[in-house]
């Protein structure tokens, strides 16, 4: 509970500088996101509204590339930008059977959404961002729902 109050407070802040700031365009960016499922991730703007997205995150023992199409709306005259989309995600993930102390390997296939605000910095070019990214995983036993926060710094070029 902690946590979502501090998120909460945190996009409070972002939402409130959002009258005060001015940014820069881009055309691709690449950093890294932190969440319970960390990882890198590399998007591209294909106009000034839509972008594709690749992260590779690493959970349970395994690594999951993800693949979104995000759809961009700027707020206002500032550089805070709200975004949305969604994509599938592809990994594999261990569990260890508790019965036995056996590692399995399982294929994890699912879907994402996204939902966020970015900041893009006008006197460097980085740009940073938090975002709400709930998953469902089709191949995990009755099926598997993740949800999280995430917080991600990237280069913009």
């Amino acid at each position: 509970m902690k946590q979502l109050a501090r998120h909460c407070i945190l996009f409070g802040a972002l939402i409130g500088c959002s009258f005060f700031c001015t940014g820069q365009p881009y055309h691709n960016s690449g950093g890294v996101r932190w969440a319970s499922s960390s990882g890198v991730a590399f998007r591209q703007m294909q106009t000034e509204k839509h972008a594709i997205e690749a992260l590779l995150t690493f959970r349970w023992g395994g690594p999951i590339v993800t693949g979104m199409y995000e759809r961009y709306y700027q707020i206002g005259s500032t550089d805070f930008i709200w975004y949305f989309g969604g994509g599938p995600h592809l990994g594999y993930n261990r569990r260890s059977d508790d019965a036995s102390s056996t590692s399995m390997l399982f294929v994890n296939v699912g879907v994402d959404v996204i939902a966020g605000m970015e900041y893009v910095f006008s006197s460097i070019p980085v740009a940073v961002s938090i975002d709400f990214k709930p998953s469902l995983s089709f191949t995990a036993e009755n099926g598997s729902t993740n949800e999280h926060f995430g917080l991600s710094a990237r280069y913009l070029w």
